[in-house]
């Protein structure tokens, strides 16, 4: 998996969270939302770091300016 993927898998994963959130709100917290809520912010955090450690193992450094190429 690349990290490009993976940056999708958690953007799906933190509109499940946001969903989870409004809805558990809303209609009232119970134990089962809490656990929902706790397991999918924990899985986005996870998936974060996966991300930030595949861009970096793949060369691609976040936010650092680009090198100029040699003008042959």
């Amino acid at each position: 998996m690349n990290s490009r993927r993976l940056t999708f898998v958690c953007a799906r994963s933190a509109v499940f969270l946001v969903v989870g959130l409004v809805v558990f709100t809303l209609l009232g917290w119970s134990v089962y939302g809490v656990v929902a809520v706790g397991l999918l912010a924990a899985a986005v955090l996870v998936q974060l770091g996966g991300v930030l450690w595949l861009r970096r193992s793949e060369g691609k450094t976040p936010f650092a300016p680009r090198r100029a190429g040699r003008a042959e």
